[in-house]
Formats: structure tokens, sequence, C-alpha cells
């Protein structure tokens, strides 16, 4: 539509806001500020049911608060997960939905869905353990380490969903969640309940005479079984892990969550950190 005194420059409306308003700066800059105008109130409307700027309840959608087009917009309390970043940009994609909703990097399909970005719990030195576990024997500790190695690989990256359902929906350091599933899947389920930190396994195991110190065990490596629950603890950070069996060299395995982002089978010595042994069930050495 024209407008007098404008000559060849018109408002030519579609839906992506407003079209070319020839060369006339002042006309270019009016034309700018509607747009900021319009992307605003598009985000105010379409963020209740996800569709706008930022999110919402019903999921996330566009842009991340800010308009910065790396990052989609988180998503809701229930219902969807966050969008993508800006389409052909290469963002990192939208928070993850589900229980509260992710925010920043999150599964909307970006280089890490969901990574904890250096805020992970403590992780004691070890070395990856190749080759295959020796025998586990009988017991619920043993049906504890069968279950955890059924789930060998699982990652951040890779496996959010299967992740989050070990943390029972919560992203967050999932060790002690881990071996916390491994015994709720076992016959007899997880005598010490679900415990999603290391203080819960431990303090458990102190209170109900389950624990053994970690000299105890270096000096007769051989009172290890599998399914023993390794706790570590340095710098106010803490690690567990279940064990799978003792080397010949005074080592002993494991297999953990939360290992690199994974759960992973890992080699380590009664090293610094190792603070000591949970068994849940059995004779206790």
């Amino acid at each position: 539509m024209n407008f007098n005194g404008i000559g060849q420059n018109q408002f030519a409306f579609n839906r992506g806001g407003f079209g070319a308003m020839g060369g006339n700066p002042m006309m270019q800059m009016m034309q700018m500020m509607m747009q900021m105008m319009m992307t605003v109130m598009q985000g105010m409307m379409g963020g209740q049911m996800g569709g706008g700027p930022f999110g919402g309840p019903m999921g996330g959608g566009g842009m991340s608060p800010g308009f910065n087009p790396g990052f989609g917009g988180g998503g809701g309390c229930g219902c969807g997960g966050g969008g993508g970043g800006m389409p052909g940009l290469g963002g990192f994609g939208g928070g993850g939905g589900g229980f509260g909703g992710g925010q920043g990097i999150g599964n909307g399909g970006g280089l890490n869905p969901g990574g904890y970005n250096g805020r992970d719990g403590y992780v004691p030195s070890g070395a990856g353990q190749t080759g295959s576990v020796g025998p586990l024997g009988s017991g619920q500790g043993a049906d504890a380490v069968r279950w955890a190695l059924q789930h060998e690989g699982v990652s951040e990256g890779n496996n959010p969903g299967q992740v989050r359902q070990f943390s029972r929906g919560r992203w967050q350091p999932w060790c002690a969640d881990f071996v916390s599933q491994a015994y709720a899947n076992s016959p007899g389920g997880s005598p010490f309940g679900h415990q999603s930190s290391v203080a819960g396994i431990l303090g458990w195991g102190r209170n109900n005479g389950r624990f053994f110190d970690a000299g105890s065990a270096a000096q007769s490596p051989g009172m290890l079984r599998p399914g023993d629950i390794a706790t570590w603890k340095s710098n106010g950070k803490s690690h567990v892990g279940l064990v799978t069996g003792i080397n010949p060299n005074g080592t002993f395995n494991t297999i953990e969550g939360n290992t690199g982002d994974a759960v992973r089978r890992r080699t380590h010595s009664f090293g610094k950190g190792l603070t000591g042994f949970v068994r849940p069930r059995g004779s206790m050495p």
C-alpha cells in the first residue's frame, strides 16, 4: 500500500515481517524498529504455548532469551523439549522438556545433549578396563553387577533419556543413582533405597555396619566381592562404582556411572581418595 509523500517506498506485509522499504535511510530505520517490536510481541504471545522466542510451559521454541541465535529456548515443565536454534545457524538446540525442562545446551540436537559442562562430581583416576569380566558368582551383588554391565556404554551424549531414567528424571551427577538402580533391579531390591548422593550410600553403610575401610582392603584385596560399592572422596567431591573383580597386581575393577559422562569399566588402585567399600548384602569381611 502506497503512502502520499513517500513515492515508491512501500510497506510490504508478509509472514516474515515487513518487506523492503527502498533506500530512504529514515524509512529503513523505521522498518527495523517495527520488526523488533513485532519480534517482542510474538515472543510474549507465543511463549505460553512454546511458539515464541522465550519458550513456555508447553515447550520452548525459537531463540533463547537474549536472542542469541546459537542456543535454543528452554523446555517447559512437562509437555515437551525446547526448540532448536535459529535455522541454518548451527545452534546448540533447545533445553530438554520433561521434569522441569533443561536450559542452555540441551536435547535439541546440539553438540552435547545435557552435559554438565565441567560440573560433574569427582571421578577418581584410573585406567579404562578392557577384556572380559571374570566370574561373578552368585548373590545380589553379582546380580547388581550383571545389570550394570548390560548398560555399559550408555552416555549423556548418546542416551540422555536413559541417563535420566537412572536419576529418576533429574539432570544431575548420577554415579550414585546408577549404583542405586543396579541394586534396585536385582532380586531383593536395593536395601539402601534410591540414593542420589555418595554420602547417602556411605552413611547407610556406616550406620548399618556394612562399611569397611580402604586400608583393610588394600592389605587384603581378596576380601572384595562383586557388587561391593567403592566410595571415593577428594576436595569435597565424591564418586562411587561397583566392584567387578580384583587383579593379580593388587588393583580392582569396577563398573561406574557418570565416569567420563558414561557407564564405563575401570581399573583402580587403593590410592588417594578411596574411602572404602559398602557391602549391601552378604557376609562382611
